[in-house]
């Protein structure tokens, strides 16, 4: 199962080449418009080069003035919200912005504003299709994907925000059609996610019916909030993908189009993150990749390199091998991927993550035999790298010695704030996941009635 192919042709066949057909007159090409959220799905999981070979001509922001093209056919790709249909209705206002148009939306259009489109007298007759396709979300890879919600945590946290969480209820029904599973068996951990998996089952009922029992998948329903593992989305992590996203973007990574910026010689490229090494190297641990990258680049050097590789850097070699058309891919993967360990690194160490400070160490994991910094795992889970148990009161009191001991280095220290503070919380929420389950300090079972007086003992 990949969800990037599912959506990659649900787009193509569904809406693509039925609105090309639809349009009656051999015509085969059209303009694409889309507002800046259904860009960045689209972008997930389909390539400007998969669009040119199916017809489309170019591609345009909605919120954006566009030139008027009366001959050209024209796909809206849109969130079916009042402003994306203002504006598509001013396009139609006195004179057409389109010849034909083809309309499709991520969600059910409410009938208040389909009505408006129905009344739009200059719009109206040129509608030749109109599509609805559940593509709300951004996919991430084969198996994953988000709901490009940053005010997610905000908003569910302590009460939830009533239109955020019908939003995430909508969008999570989506993934569900796109992958043809309206009658997944769900389960849920803690009173949201219960009231999230009631609403989605109502909501997949009402498609059940649409869905023939041959093509329904049969799959399990997995629904989770952030309490799971507090920690985990605090640490730093060191696969490469995560290091990526972590210490690049913002500066050679533009992570909401997977664009990397290269410059070199006074100039700059833009590559996007999307190529076969990547797909090799993104979980492989940060060195690992490192390692392999390099055994590639030594494995191209003896086979096309003609002077003696000893004597030639890296980069000279690379950029030899680049003027032969055959090689200029496999180098240009190299190269960026040599480029953003490089860079990786370099952040690493500029701000004191590994060394000398050791707070990538401190939040993450060492044995207590050496008496070095504890990993996230002994924290939370009471259990060393090797699934030894210790009590968690032990492994917390180390935490806090280490920081304190530290305290006044990070305190005039260049490190970024963030990364200053980071034990800190790993700590505190650690605790406090334990006690929301119920855990004493030694991993038993306990009824907690005093969260004060727990989270204060927790601590000594």
């Amino acid at each position: 199962m990949s969800l990037r192919r599912t959506c990659r042709e649900l787009v193509l066949e569904v809406v693509l080449r039925r609105a090309l057909k639809a349009g009656g007159d051999g015509l085969d090409r059209l303009q694409m418009v889309v507002d800046a959220a259904s860009l960045r799905v689209l972008n997930s999981f389909l390539r400007m080069g998969d669009l040119h070979s199916e017809g489309v001509t170019s591609v345009e922001l909605l919120e954006e003035s566009r030139e008027p093209l009366p001959g050209l056919d024209a796909l809206y790709f849109l969130r079916p919200q009042g402003t994306s249909i203002e504006r598509v209705l001013a396009d139609f206002k006195t004179a057409p912005q389109h010849r034909q148009v083809h309309l499709c939306f991520s969600q059910p259009l409410e009938s208040t504003l389909l009505s408006k489109l129905v009344e739009a007298p200059v719009l109206a007759p040129r509608v030749k299709s109109f599509v609805e396709v559940p593509l709300s979300f951004v996919v991430v890879q084969d198996r994953g994907f988000h709901f490009d919600s940053p005010e997610a945590i905000m908003g569910l946290f302590p009460e939830p925000d009533v239109q955020l969480l019908s939003d995430t209820v909508q969008k999570l029904v989506d993934v569900c059609r796109c992958l043809q599973a309206t009658s997944p068996v769900i389960r849920f951990q803690s009173e949201l996610c219960q009231d999230v998996a009631e609403r989605v089952q109502r909501e997949l009922s009402m498609h059940k019916s649409l869905t023939t029992q041959s093509h329904s998948k049969p799959c399990q329903l997995l629904i989770l909030d952030r309490s799971i593992d507090m920690a985990a989305a605090l640490v730093h992590e060191y696969s490469y993908e995560a290091c990526v996203f972590d210490l690049l973007d913002g500066n050679m990574l533009d992570a909401d189009r997977n664009i990397v910026t290269l410059n070199s010689g006074g100039h700059s490229k833009e590559v996007l993150l999307a190529d076969p090494l990547w797909e090799e190297l993104k979980y492989m641990h940060l060195e690992a990749a490192r390692e392999l990258v390099e055994v590639k680049v030594d494995e191209v050097k003896r086979q096309n390199v003609q002077q003696d590789a000893t004597a030639i850097s890296t980069r000279a070699m690379l950029d030899q091998l680049r003027a032969a058309p055959e090689m200029r891919d496999a180098v240009d993967r190299m190269a960026l991927h040599l480029a953003m360990i490089t860079q990786i690194h370099s952040r690493l160490n500029s701000e004191q993550i590994l060394e000398p400070l050791l707070l990538g160490l401190l939040e993450q994991d060492c044995t207590p035999k050496q008496n070095a910094p504890l990993l996230t795992s002994l924290i939370v889970s009471g259990l060393d790298t090797g699934g030894t148990g210790h009590e968690r009161r032990k492994a917390r009191r180390q935490i806090l010695t280490k920081t304190t001991a530290h305290a006044p280095f990070l305190a005039t220290h260049r490190t970024p704030e963030p990364d200053r503070l980071q034990p800190g919380p790993v700590f505190f929420f650690s605790t406090v996941q334990d006690i929301a389950c119920g855990i004493d300090r030694s991993g038993k079972d306990v009824k907690i009635t005093n969260l004060q007086t727990t989270l204060q003992r927790s601590c000594k």
